[in-house]
């Protein structure tokens, strides 16, 4: 396994590509695009042996479907061949209906991003113009057909109610700051540790911006609680000194 704090300033040539700024469009698409082309990187290292050709991935507040798009357009761009059996669950039904559907408002301005993206992964299109709620216009961003060779799937539930037992990689950035209390938080964070198989990975992540001291308290807390489940941190942000991916080694 690599050093914890060299992992932290080494590069990922693999997917230097895939970061490169200019395929970041003005959507919520590429969610946690820092960090997550990091975890998938890893993920395929680490946790997808080469005679593996399928793995399984939970996306925890799902919301409309963006973290589960992102890593597959991830995977699609690294590992063309994987087949995923991928969830995502949320306990808004509105928010699972939109994810459903696989679409995404982008920005005109960003429309050489757009085209940059496509052209990276063809089976993401573009349809027609659409408005953001604020007026701005835009097009539509269609995964439909990026989806169609993986089983996908979106339950309006929270984690303690999906049917997924066992996954490789469990997803959810972005989502724990607005769940109130600690004692939720860690609810919420045991039953996802529970269900990460063995070698396994586990990533959440917040936008730095949000993050308040209660909260960045609550995760130096956490993680430790982790470490003594034998789930262990691998990566680690830099300029937070907070570790957003772990590893089931026991």
């Amino acid at each position: 396994m690599p050093n914890f704090e060299q992992i932290n300033v080494e590069p990922y040539p693999a997917i230097s590509e895939f970061v490169d700024p200019t395929l970041l469009t003005g959507t919520a698409f590429f969610r946690a695009s820092t960090y997550l082309p990091i975890v998938l990187d890893r993920v395929l290292a680490d946790v997808v042996p080469d005679e593996l050709s399928s793995f399984s991935m939970l996306s925890v507040g799902c919301s409309y479907g963006a973290e589960v798009d992102s890593a597959l357009a991830g995977f699609a761009i690294l590992d063309p061949n994987l087949l995923v059996t991928a969830t995502g669950v949320d306990v808004n039904p509105y928010v699972i209906e939109r994810a459903e559907g696989g679409q995404y408002v982008a920005r005109l301005k960003d429309e050489k991003k757009i085209a940059a993206l496509c052209g990276l992964i063809p089976t993401i299109s573009v349809e027609g113009p659409a408005a953001w709620s604020n007026g701005t216009e835009g097009c539509i961003l269609d995964t439909t057909k990026l989806r169609d060779r993986h089983d996908v799937a979106f339950t309006s539930s929270g984690i303690e109610g999906c049917e997924v037992a066992e996954a490789d990689l469990i997803l959810c950035n972005n989502m724990l700051f607005y769940v109130d209390s600690d004692s939720s938080k860690d609810a919420l964070v045991a039953a996802m540790a529970e269900r990460l198989k063995l070698g396994g990975i586990l990533s959440f992540e917040a936008n730095p911006a949000r993050m308040k001291k209660q909260y960045i308290d609550w995760r130096q807390k956490i993680a430790e609680g982790l470490r003594d489940q034998g789930i262990i941190p691998i990566l680690s942000a830099t300029n937070l000194e907070l570790p957003y991916a772990f590893q089931k080694v026991a």
